[in-house]
């Protein structure tokens, strides 16, 4: 990684523009070098919206031939999800 503590304000202040970051150059070097380091360091880190695209996407790959996923039911007019129901109204009114 770049060694931040050798760069000048100035450089320093460009690093942070270019990541979205406006940094304050009246403020002690070191002070700037720590809020950018804070910056870049919290970039790495996945935040919670990119953890639960990936639960999505493992969730996504279950998809279940005939479930009818927008009603929650099985779908009558696909062959599979017909038989199902089928299967279930039969569960449902055994007497």
């Amino acid at each position: 990684m770049l060694n931040l503590k050798k760069l000048s304000k100035k450089a320093l202040e460009a690093i942070g523009r270019d990541k979205g970051i406006e940094l304050d150059r009246r403020l002690k070097k070191d002070k700037l070098v720590e809020q950018l380091q804070d910056a870049l360091e919290a970039e790495q880190k996945p935040t919670l919206v990119d953890l639960k695209e990936e639960v999505v996407e493992e969730t996504a790959k279950e998809v279940i031939e005939g479930w009818d996923y927008a009603n929650n039911c099985w779908d009558r007019s696909h062959p599979v999800g017909q038989a199902k129901w089928a299967e279930a109204f039969a569960k449902r009114h055994k007497k």
